[in-house]
């Protein structure tokens, strides 16, 4: 099996995505489409401290945040 990826259309938030799965001796056997959203990568463990201070300049980290 061999499968693959590709970008059909990219706006600046928006991606239109198609992929293929071919068997060993190249027939088609599946396809797929998605519409993706590009999106902010969302903060983990100390990150949300970091972004917090970041979109509020008079934030303060809270007990757990150090």
């Amino acid at each position: 099996m061999r499968a693959t990826g590709r970008v059909l259309h990219r706006s600046t938030t928006m991606a239109y995505c198609e992929g293929e799965i071919r068997d060993s001796e190249g027939h088609f056997v599946a396809k797929a489409l998605g519409t993706f959203k590009y999106m902010r990568r969302l903060a983990v463990g100390r990150d949300i401290a970091q972004q917090r201070l970041r979109s509020d300049p008079s934030a303060k980290p809270g007990p757990s945040e150090g």
